[in-house]
């Protein structure tokens, strides 16, 4: 073989490992991009900006749309938004492509307690905490929810405990932990969670647990003013409507 040509074909090896240094570089950046735009459609979602998440998430390359964390956002998107018919189709379809997800798990259940199929949704967080072994603060604040619903308040206990592990506890966490304490009678612990509750005024916007709060509220106004249980229900009645299976 000649110099000739064993100079081409080492030129062009040269030129393919460049074109493929290049469009791998592309890809990196292209995806670093999608991340970062991800990023900016969760935070504006979890602000409940929801327009200006539905903006973020259209720009997200086609590729990308086909990943988990995609799925989770766009789930979530869709459920932030009242959207409730889309979101189901859209949950089935994510639960399809990632079956294993804890967060599309945990969301679809979310989903189905709006849609009031409260055992497909108990059932979905209890799957929740299965996969995750329990180290899913959602699912086990969601799932302790419908413990307190079957009135299993010592098992429901255990699973708010275990979520107080993973982390501070979110509204509808510090929500599960009043209802159980109330039930139990702890009046000095009930009155320590109110306290917190009413520290952070963001709590008060959100409008989804507004009559749930307004209900313990008045178990913990009964307790503190020595009113008997006789003129009002358990404080598990308070969620009971939500998850009762």
């Amino acid at each position: 073989m000649s110099d000739e040509i064993l100079y081409k074909e080492d030129a062009m090896d040269s030129w393919v490992c460049f074109f493929v240094c290049v469009l791998r570089t592309a890809c990196r950046r292209a995806a670093k991009k999608d991340r970062a735009v991800l990023s900016l459609a969760q935070e504006y979602i979890l602000k409940n900006r929801i327009e200006k998440a539905a903006a973020f998430l259209d720009k997200i390359d086609a590729s990308e749309k086909q990943t988990a964390e995609f799925y989770r956002l766009r789930s979530l998107y869709l459920l932030k938004a009242n959207r409730l018919e889309d979101a189901e189709e859209y949950h089935k379809k994510s639960i399809k492509k990632f079956p294993q997800d804890v967060f599309l798990l945990n969301n679809y259940g979310v989903l189905l307690v709006r849609l009031g199929d409260y055992a497909k949704a108990c059932e979905l967080f209890e799957k929740t905490l299965k996969i995750s072994r329990n180290r899913s603060q959602s699912g086990l604040i969601n799932y302790s929810r419908c413990l307190i619903s079957k009135d299993d308040v010592k098992k429901a206990s255990i699973l708010i405990d275990q979520a107080k592990e993973l982390g501070n506890l979110p509204y509808i966490g510090l929500l599960t932990e009043l209802n159980l304490v109330l039930i139990q009678g702890n009046k000095f612990k009930a009155s320590q969670i109110n306290k917190i509750i009413q520290a952070n005024t963001n709590y008060a916007q959100i409008s989804e647990y507004k009559k749930e709060y307004e209900c313990l509220s008045r178990h913990i106004n009964a307790s503190e003013t020595d009113l008997t249980s006789s003129f009002l229900h358990s404080p598990s009645a308070c969620i009971v409507p939500r998850y009762k299976t």
